[in-house]
């Protein structure tokens, strides 16, 4: 807190090797807290992503810390991580929605002549894009981006795969299609909460 009010800076980031448990955790904590001269009872407030090691009612980086620190804290499980582990709850058919987007793109991206051929067709038709996004599993959250640009280019890429006789139904069902949306605007929304907590000064009272 300084004369202006609330200031937000980035302390420090603690490399943890192997497999931390929560008195690794807590004592890394303390020890850049000391080396900044910053007293440990100034932590108002702990974010986890609810690993054991760091939730843990006796041996959890938050319960040692607590010990230590003269007031109640309070503690947060991180809202990013919250929405990442509802995504993995969809139901079945919503997840084959997106199994069968991922298969569409990789059948076009995954060959070089396909890939080519659809670039070539998209600027021939004058289309917005160039190309579409590949999903990348580490980063959950490219999945609303790679869901935004299949279903803007979906007429593109119904007309490129007739054109060479690959058939997927689905892509003329309104209920698929429904669907399809839906997830999309989940990750969507998803993606500016992300948005909105890397911004500076972004209290999570401010994001709702």
């Amino acid at each position: 807190m300084s004369s202006q009010g609330p200031k937000e800076e980035l302390l420090g980031s603690l490399p943890l090797s192997g497999q931390p448990r929560g008195e690794d955790i807590a004592n890394a904590v303390q020890k850049c807290l000391e080396d900044n001269g910053i007293d440990i009872n100034k932590i108002v407030s702990i974010e986890t992503d609810g690993a054991r090691s760091m939730t843990g009612i006796h041996k959890g980086e938050t319960s040692i810390l607590q010990k230590k620190i003269n007031h109640e804290i309070l503690t947060f499980h991180c809202i990013i991580h919250q929405e990442a582990l509802c995504a993995q709850t969809f139901p079945a058919e919503i997840v084959e929605v997106m199994n069968l987007v991922i298969k569409i793109i990789n059948s076009i991206l995954a060959k070089t002549l396909c890939n080519r051929q659809f670039k070539d067709f998209l600027v021939e038709i004058d289309s917005q894009f160039s190309d579409l996004l590949l999903h990348n599993k580490v980063r959950w959250l490219s999945r609303g981006n790679v869901l935004q640009r299949f279903a803007l280019c979906l007429s593109e890429i119904k007309t490129f795969l007739n054109e060479k006789s690959i058939d997927h139904p689905e892509l003329e069902e309104d209920k698929w299609l429904q669907k399809n949306q839906l997830h999309g605007g989940y990750h969507n929304e998803t993606k500016c909460t992300k948005s909105k907590t890397a911004r500076k000064g972004q209290p999570s009272l401010r994001l709702a």
